[in-house]
């Protein structure tokens, strides 16, 4: 159906944005810092930029527009509803706060920044630790479960005298045999 689709759409948009966060994050910052913490001036300095975050460009581009339109509180929140529902992460919706904060108030939002950057800094280096693991475990699976299948059969036929036939036919003829290899 359509709204399955779109509801797909969505998931592998914000899955994809997901991964620009922490260079979105420095650039923002960086841009926020040299345009004398302007918030508008930021987003587009990081929009003007050759940043590869093709979702986030989109998603910002679209804020910053009804950000200089807004006539008010209620379609600033509006505007940053929208881009956080559309980011679908912590973080984005994290930098959503932040630029609501400065857009409304004024505020200098140089520590929230820092700290979004300092989480996905961290995010990254566990879901690094994560795929290490991973890998480790997939490549143990790969090499140790033959190996061990293969010292299993020589010590049946050592130890025990089976002939290579008979084991292989209570291996794959049996009840017992398939469970055993299964596990």
């Amino acid at each position: 159906s359509p709204a399955l689709f779109l509801a797909l759409k969505l998931e592998f948009m914000r899955k994809r944005g997901s991964k620009e966060g922490l260079y979105l994050i420095s650039e923002l910052h960086r841009h926020y810092w040299t345009n004398h913490k302007n918030i508008y001036s930021a987003i587009e300095g990081v929009l003007a930029g050759s940043g590869d975050y093709p979702v986030f460009k989109k998603l910002l581009a679209t804020l910053l527009l009804k950000l200089r339109t807004a006539r008010g509180s209620a379609e600033v929140n509006e505007a940053i509803r929208q881009y956080t529902f559309s980011a679908g992460t912590i973080w984005g919706t994290m930098l959503g706060i932040c630029i609501k904060a400065a857009v409304e108030k004024g505020m200098d939002i140089s520590d929230g920044l820092m700290d979004i950057s300092n989480q996905l800094t961290q995010a990254h280096k566990r879901a690094y630790e994560r795929d290490r693991l991973n890998s480790e475990s997939a490549r143990m699976t790969l090499f140790l479960v033959p190996l061990l299948y293969i010292a299993t059969m020589w010590m049946s036929k050592c130890f025990l005298g089976l002939s290579a036939k008979t084991l292989l036919l209570n291996q794959f003829t049996t009840p017992e045999g398939i469970l055993l290899f299964s596990f």
